[in-house]
């Protein structure tokens, strides 16, 4: 009868894990240099946004707001998901988020497969023209196989952004990616720039790392659900057991390459000593040895209450004050609003342009 007990103990010890961890994120932070990045007078601090889902962090997402603009990042670099494919999809939410974190810093977008799904099955799940036209005039850069410069200083920064047919999602059947597929979509990788892939599915890191990027990030396994601590992931929403890139940084010779945990679930709505994450990742001239990584303390979301009457605690009251302006950060002498290419008027080097784009285009 013991055990019986100590087995019942342990599922309640569990379940409460897990929902703590579905409605609380952490903040993870990466340090990583290049000689590329040698000229950097200071520091270039990136937040990076994956898998969110529609999740809400408090009301209008204020929590996620708040931290983010804590961090008075210097970029976004989003690796898709932000959104759940349903029948109709809603991404009111998603807009509404995205458009206010806008104001903070420039924005680089890069689809995830349910961007993908949506641009791909309107007649199922909605118009993706509705979901972007609210984002593109707010100044975010949507990167559908397509790249960006960035300019500090003296350095030169490429930001390009791999978009994947649905079908390269598949569970079963997938081919994997080569090379010279990522060449066909992007173009040549910029060797003599700071190459920075965002490609949401971290499975095909080998060809990302032989097109030649310097930093790629990612997202897609949700960290592997449930986590071995010090290892990986136990199995992704997609069904692959122990992947090798589920979370965390990884660096091979002078590229590095950063999963994200993500930020949401969707389907599977568990999460095992796998909170999510919010992803800060500073980029400097000086070397960091070793990367340092170290997580803050929770922000907390109320499990029991809708997140549309949620209250403000003092940590997001504090927040709101501290709002993106370039006189003032002109004023801390930081010299990277003047340098940062802002996101609408970034130099486009794509190879190619798609028919969706083009309709865009006609429609303005």
């Amino acid at each position: 009868m013991w055990i019986v007990w100590i087995i019942a103990i342990i599922v309640v010890i569990l379940m409460a894990e897990i929902i703590r961890e579905l409605h609380t994120f952490v903040i993870t932070r990466y340090r990583l240099s290049s000689p590329k990045l040698a000229d950097l007078r200071e520091n270039l601090k990136i937040i990076v946004l994956s898998d969110l889902h529609d999740r809400s962090y408090g009301m209008g997402n204020e929590k996620l707001l708040a931290a983010i603009r804590l961090e008075n990042p210097d970029a976004i670099m989003v690796v898709g998901d932000m959104l759940v494919t349903r029948k109709p999809t809603s991404y009111i939410k998603v807009q509404a988020f995205l458009t206010e974190v806008a104001k903070i810093c420039p924005i680089y977008y890069s689809n995830g497969n349910h961007e993908q799904r949506l641009k791909e099955n309107p007649e199922v799940y909605g118009s993706y023209e509705e979901y972007v036209e609210e984002l593109i005039p707010a100044g975010i850069r949507m990167l559908e196989n397509d790249s960006v410069y960035i300019k500090v200083n003296s350095v030169r920064i490429r930001v390009s952004g791999l978009e994947l047919p649905s079908e390269a999602y598949r569970r079963f059947g997938r081919k994997a990616m080569s090379a010279k597929a990522l060449r066909n979509l992007l173009g040549e990788a910029d060797l003599d720039s700071y190459q920075i892939l965002l490609a949401h599915d971290p499975a095909h890191y080998p060809a990302y790392k032989r097109w030649g990027a310097d930093l790629v990030l990612s997202g897609h396994t949700h960290g592997g659900i449930i986590r071995i601590p010090n290892w990986r992931g136990v199995i992704t929403p997609q069904g692959r057991l122990f992947p090798k890139y589920s979370g965390g940084l990884y660096k091979e010779g002078s590229q590095a390459f950063v999963v994200s945990r993500g930020l949401g679930t969707h389907t599977v709505n568990v999460r095992l000593l796998n909170q999510p994450e919010l992803i800060v990742l500073t980029l400097s001239g000086k070397d960091f040895d070793p990367p340092m990584q170290n997580e803050k303390p929770t922000f907390k979301r109320n499990m029991f209450r809708d997140s549309i009457g949620e209250k403000s605690s003092d940590l997001e009251t504090d927040a709101k004050s501290v709002k993106y302006d370039k006189d003032v950060k002109t004023a801390k002498q930081r010299g990277k609003p003047d340098d940062l290419v802002p996101a609408n008027l970034a130099k486009s080097i794509r190879s190619g342009t798609s028919s969706q784009k083009n309709e865009r285009k006609n429609k303005k």
